[in-house]
């Protein structure tokens, strides 16, 4: 191996995979890499290898990428990102088959973490040619009424490997194909699918488990995208429903909910788009907004059939001091009154008319512009609708009321007026 850019090369007796030594490389900076000096290992194109590196950290574990290049084909096959660690040795494997005009293979490591001065082991890098033999063979382990078959030891350290130079077929025909352990992982160098021929296709996790998209070893994140079944070639056919359901409770439990909750506040948490890709609904949980969005040409509409409209919240508004209502006149926002709609009552005191008697309301969350219209109305009586009550001015956090006029107003009377407030 080689400097590819900056870095220093040892031997070293510090730490050892296998054997006595390995290869100690000590990065000038965050980026760095090492490289195999060519022409590398001769390889026959169609044969299938396995590769192996040991990889471990002097004090501080970095994610390390590695790739084997294929001369003569000048093609380049990359190994699933691993994190080195302090305490022991991790393997990073690839199985992949030599390409058309490949000549000799050789590997590299590099990573784009970590600080100048840190210090990191590379042991035991193999290669080995998994298709030396040109010959079809088949094992037939247990072929009657065979119950267990075991491949290694139960109590032996690290994994059992069963390898397939052109792949890995497991079949149990009509009856279920089980597979249990500890934990279980997939991989797939292509493009992969997991799929039934009929019938439901179920995965189950733990209680608490998550399931996503694992984390990219650089650049942004890969998109999840779920979709329901497309209807069959065979004739006219439907595409099938994609149902997102909470789970069922149990007994006197509480039903799941289906949630949709982003890591951080953004402005566009969740939307509904048209196939052209263009959000008309978009839920922002940065300022708790829901916007229906349309274009000058084609405005969106928010349809409401068959229901009632209804608004709350926790602290109504707020009705400030009275003027030109007499003297000690009393004024109240009725209970369950909301900033968008509700009712006031406003009661004339001693010693004045009811002549201009005006108030101010104060909306407990003041709206981003001033409402383009408030409305006004006498509520339950008709000496309330003669006092011919109207907006004298608003704001974004209040409006102010006044009596248009004072024949038939007395003293001592109260008067109760409802509000509508169109933002």
């Amino acid at each position: 191996m080689q400097d590819w850019f900056n870095t220093s090369l040892a031997s070293t007796t510090t730490q050892a995979h296998s054997g006595s030594q390995s290869l100690q490389v000590t990065p000038s900076s965050a980026f760095w890499g090492i490289i195999e000096v060519l022409p590398g290992t001769t390889v026959t194109p169609g044969h299938q290898y396995h590769f192996s590196i040991w990889i471990r950290a002097a004090s501080t574990p970095r994610t390390i990428n590695a790739s084997i290049v294929w001369q003569g084909a000048n093609t380049t096959t990359s190994f699933i990102p691993a994190v080195d660690s302090t305490t022991g040795w991790t393997e990073m494997t690839l199985t992949a088959p030599a390409p058309a005009g490949s000549t000799s293979v050789s590997f590299r490591m590099q990573s784009s973490t970590g600080a100048a001065g840190e210090v990191h082991y590379f042991d035991d890098v193999s290669i080995t040619d998994l298709s030396s033999g040109t010959a079809i063979s088949a094992i037939d382990l247990g072929s009657t009424n065979a119950k267990v078959i075991t491949i290694g030891n139960l109590n032996q350290i690290g994994a059992t490997t069963i390898r397939g130079g052109s792949g890995v077929s497991i079949q149990s025909g009509a009856a279920a194909t089980v597979i249990n352990g500890g934990t279980l992982n997939m991989t797939g160098n292509a493009a992969s699918s997991l799929s039934t021929t009929s019938g439901a296709l179920t995965i189950t996790s733990a209680a608490t488990a998550i399931w996503g998209v694992g984390t990219a070893s650089s650049g942004v994140g890969g998109d999840l995208a779920i979709h329901a079944g497309q209807g069959g070639s065979d004739t006219n056919n439907d595409g099938g429903d994609l149902l997102l359901q909470g789970g069922a409770r149990n007994g006197t439990g509480t039903a799941g909910s289906v949630i949709v909750k982003p890591p951080t506040d953004v402005v566009d948490a969740f939307q509904l788009q048209n196939s052209s890709g263009v959000a008309f609904f978009v839920a922002d949980s940065a300022t708790k907004k829901i916007s229906i969005t349309g274009s000058g040409s084609a405005f969106a509409s928010l349809a409401l059939n068959n229901v009632h409209f209804s608004t709350s919240q926790t602290t109504a508004p707020t009705i400030g001091a009275l003027t030109n209502c007499g003297t000690s006149p009393l004024s109240a926002v009725t209970a369950g009154s909301t900033d968008m709609a509700g009712s006031f009552s406003i009661t004339t005191g001693s010693g004045g008319t009811a002549s201009s008697c005006g108030a101010t309301i104060t909306f407990s969350q003041a709206y981003s512009a001033t409402p383009k219209s408030i409305i006004i109305i006498g509520k339950t009586d008709a000496a309330s609708a003669a006092r011919q009550i109207y907006v004298s001015s608003s704001a974004a956090a209040t409006f102010t009321t006044a009596f248009g006029v004072s024949a038939g107003g007395a003293n001592g009377a109260t008067y109760n007026f409802s509000y509508w407030v169109i933002e």
